[in-house]
């Protein structure tokens, strides 16, 4: 979580944590959860197929005759299993998380959007949002904690977007004073599925629903 909300008061920041902390705690025990439900599927999984392999025609041990289709069906759900547990790691929630994410308007221009743990963003940010924050992270920033860090997003050429807390929507913050390094450029361009905004950030204030 990045902690830079600026302009938050002492009681607003400690607010913040504590309840990023426990939403944290709660999503890691609903984690948990879950992979031990799936461990538990996999390990009955296992035991059942292991014990219909061992029946005719597989095995000679009993003269039970073998469900292939009960078989087939544990399969296919131990498939469908994985593929379920596969989204979930590459759709991560990120609910109460804040983090910047990147876009690019019908004009080539490039803007930071900072979620402040509400902001919605494209569903395809939420796949990507690592390569996104390392990008955003790899940002010179020598002001962040003041209302200043919002300066050095555009000080190498960005426009910057600031949830509202509470209940949005984002809100201009900054604009560009320089237009962005080709090297940036190029390492925003390396984002995949990059937000495209159908309109040109220049003209916008706020924003309340992506297009």
């Amino acid at each position: 979580m990045t902690l830079r909300r600026a302009g938050a008061g002492i009681g607003q920041y400690r607010e913040g944590l504590y309840h990023a902390d426990v939403h944290s705690q709660q999503k890691n025990h609903e984690w948990t959860s879950f992979l031990h439900l799936v461990n538990q599927y996999f390990s009955n999984a296992i035991a059942l197929m292991s014990w219909y392999c061992l029946q005719p025609p597989f095995g000679k041990t009993s003269p039970i005759l073998c469900d292939k289709k009960l078989l087939l069906q544990l399969v296919r759900q131990m498939f469908n299993l994985t593929l379920c547990v596969i989204e979930a790691a590459m759709h991560p929630d990120l609910d109460g998380i804040e983090f910047d994410w990147l876009a690019r308007d019908t004009d080539g221009n490039i803007a930071l959007f900072a979620t402040a743990g509400e902001g919605f963003f494209p569903a395809p940010v939420a796949t990507h949002h690592a390569k996104h924050s390392a990008i955003t992270e790899a940002i010179p920033s020598p002001h962040t904690g003041t209302e200043k860090v919002w300066s050095d997003y555009a000080a190498v050429g960005l426009y910057v977007f600031d949830w509202d807390l509470p209940g949005g929507p984002y809100k201009l913050r900054a604009t560009p004073v320089k237009q962005a390094s080709s090297e940036l450029v190029a390492d925003i361009a390396t984002v995949p599925q990059l937000p495209r905004f159908n309109g040109s950030f220049a003209s916008l204030k706020e924003l309340s629903q992506w297009q």
